[in-house]
């Protein structure tokens, strides 16, 4: 039996993209010993106001030059739970499944743990539920494999026995293919096109947050992510 395998940085609320590659998946390993990008997706994601997109963030302190996601800690603010929540609830208090979600997803912020990718990992899981996902999940740094770039994702699945690495096709413009294929590991390609959903505040906007999703869909979104299939190319 092949084992397929998705590789991915433990995000803050990731987007519908994030989760539908896992729909063909047996092992979900989140990269937690990536550096951590200032200003990218590790600590925010885009939900839809009234006002139209905005960010809603987490707050992190401010660490050493190449910081990794596992040492990130959430900067103690006084009040930044209630004022993330509050953001939502201003947001999406109007939109069919909010109470519904809101009231599993607000204590995950309110007992939030010190470092950011417990938050993260508890969020991802969460909405894995929502979306009817149940695919084992570990963390890579317990794997200790120091290498970079395509040697150590090759190290980080060859470690686990994959035989099938399903990426994004953002990493066509890094990812060696040829040398996953002669470790006999095949490269799948995610190639989704996200289905638009009744939204509040306007036309349709993609790419947001599953916040979004999961507020105006609840349990409809298992039905939505599936929509066009795990939409894979080899």
């Amino acid at each position: 039996m092949g084992l397929s395998v998705c590789i991915h940085q433990p995000d803050f609320a990731p987007w519908g993209g994030f989760f539908q590659r896992l729909l063909d998946c047996d092992l979900f390993l989140l990269l937690d010993d990536a550096q951590f990008e200032k200003n990218g997706w590790h600590n925010r994601d885009r939900i839809k106001s009234a006002q139209g997109p905005r960010w809603l963030s987490l707050p992190v302190r401010r660490g050493p030059l190449g910081q990794l996601i596992r040492d990130v800690e959430i900067s103690p603010i006084p009040g930044w739970q209630e004022k993330l929540l509050n953001q939502l609830r201003e947001s999406y208090r109007k939109a069919p499944f909010f109470e519904t979600c809101f009231q599993d997803f607000a204590p995950l912020i309110r007992t939030a743990p010190i470092h950011m990718v417990d938050l993260n990992e508890l969020v991802i899981k969460w909405m894995m539920a929502v979306y009817g996902l149940q695919v084992p999940t570990r963390r890579t740094s317990p794997l200790g494999i120091r290498e970079r770039g395509n040697t150590r994702l090759l190290a980080i699945l060859k470690s686990v026995g994959a035989t099938r690495y399903i990426t994004g096709s953002g990493s066509r413009a890094y990812l060696d293919e040829a040398a996953f294929q002669a470790q006999g590991i095949q490269v799948t390609w995610q190639s989704w096109t996200m289905p638009s959903y009744p939204q509040l505040h306007g036309p349709f906007v993609g790419g947001l947050s599953s916040l979004d999703t999961l507020f105006n869909l609840g349990p409809k979104a298992r039905h939505w992510l599936r929509h066009h299939g795990p939409s894979f190319e080899v």
